[in-house]
């Protein structure tokens, strides 16, 4: 099934990407001269992403998504929002363009990691992404696509602006442990409930080998971006699962730790907790395809539902 048919509709400012992204020594160079021009001349947000030709899902893909992308956020250490009058700046990191979309857009400073929101109080992250002790002086922001890159004026350097509705504040941990990869998950409780909806969960009793699979988060401490299957590459699947985990052959990088795990649908299957070798967790990198993708893993979110449990809350849907 295409979910990115180039008629769909018009963008929506969220990234989009597949399995296998690339980009052509030629567009690389571009990006590059287009990065330094950014430097230096003023743009507004919508010419700075179309000048980077950021690969953008569109309207429909995000429909699909939806529920999901509202509900998954950036976490960033609270030193790290910078106060401006429509809510807080994210000071951002230009580097050098690399071999994929992900690479295009800048960095954020004080990016830790993805999370997402299961209870109206309670985010859902890696354990090894986050501190408990530091975790009072954390922040979640939401609704961060490529249309949030600004640059001031007065020559200012970019930065990502948010407004302050769409930040949310950590307050203590309620479950963290990692353990066992099967036990990487940490449950935050915010401070303050947010009117968000959490994620929808996936009936994970159709859960088969090789079904097609999709994830968002905030690869390299970018913007959320989509990963599905788009015309120019394939989906990501099920490689094998078990009780608590679940292998596929996403791609991962810094900053995907505690994104959700979607089915088709847009519905959360799992945690994202980073790479497993060839299932033993030796730090191996295999392809169960032949492909050359590692092997990357999730916790299963029903590992989720218990520890909520425990704290007596559950996951509303």
């Amino acid at each position: 099934m295409n979910i990115d048919a180039a008629a769909a509709g018009a963008q929506t400012g969220y990234n989009l990407r597949s399995r296998f992204p690339s980009v052509s020594e030629s567009d690389l160079g571009e990006i590059v001269r287009n990065y330094d021009r950014m430097s230096f001349v003023p743009s507004s947000s919508k010419t700075a992403v179309e000048t980077l030709g950021i690969p953008q899902a569109s309207e429909a893909t995000a429909k699909r998504f939806e529920r999901c992308l509202a509900a998954t956020a950036l976490v960033v250490r609270t030193h790290a929002l910078i106060p401006c009058p429509a809510g807080f700046w994210l000071e951002a990191l230009p580097s050098a363009a690399g071999s994929d979309a992900v690479e295009r857009l800048p960095s954020i400073a004080g990016g830790i990691g993805t999370a997402f929101l299961v209870t109206p109080q309670h985010m859902v992250t890696a354990a090894h992404a986050i501190d408990e002790y530091w975790i009072g002086s954390s922040a979640f922001v939401f609704d961060l696509h490529a249309g949030c890159l600004r640059q001031p004026e007065d020559d200012l350097p970019l930065r990502y602006e948010v407004p302050a509705y769409n930040v949310a504040f950590g307050s203590t941990v309620s479950e963290h442990t990692t353990a066992r990869r099967s036990d990487d998950i940490a449950i935050v409780t915010l401070k303050e409930p947010t009117s968000r909806l959490g994620v929808v969960i996936a009936n994970l009793n159709r859960l088969v080998a090789h079904q097609e699979v999709a994830m968002i988060g905030c690869a390299r401490m970018q913007p959320l971006t989509i990963v599905a299957q788009t015309e120019q590459g394939p989906a990501p699947f099920v490689h094998s699962f078990t009780e608590d985990i679940i292998r596929t052959n996403v791609d991962s990088f810094q900053g995907n730790s505690g994104s959700p795990l979607l089915d088709a649908q847009g519905h959360v299957l799992g945690v994202h907790v980073g790479i497993t070798g060839d299932g033993r967790d030796n730090g191996s990198k295999s392809s169960p395809d032949g492909s050359g993708v590692a092997v990357a893993s999730a916790v299963r979110v029903r590992v989720i539902g218990d520890r909520l449990a425990k704290i007596g809350a559950a996951i509303l849907t």
